[in-house]
């Protein structure tokens, strides 16, 4: 999602989850949500108001989140210019 510039709402189950969840919501590109809380129907409407809606809640998909998601998805971009994307890859695995 983050190549695309969406916003996560991170709902970890398992393992790497719980980690990869806590760095969207540090990096304010999504929000964790606990999947056992006893609030969590409540906590998942919260999460896509949050995600769906401004600062003034207006309903235009420029959330605080959504504007961070950009921001990654450019700065990812930016960085597969300066190499080619097949060889930023294979020198990643």
């Amino acid at each position: 999602s983050m190549y695309a510039g969406v916003p996560l709402i991170c709902i970890p189950f398992t393992g790497d989850q719980l980690y990869i969840a806590s760095t969207v919501e540090q990096k304010g590109v999504g929000i964790y949500l606990k999947l056992h809380d006893n609030q969590f129907i409540q906590n998942l409407w919260n999460a896509l108001y949050q995600i769906l809606h401004d600062g003034e809640g207006n309903f235009n998909f420029n959330s605080k989140y959504s504007l961070a998601a950009n921001k990654m998805r450019n700065e990812i971009l930016e960085n597969y210019k300066k190499e080619k994307m097949e060889a930023k890859f294979l020198g990643k695995v």
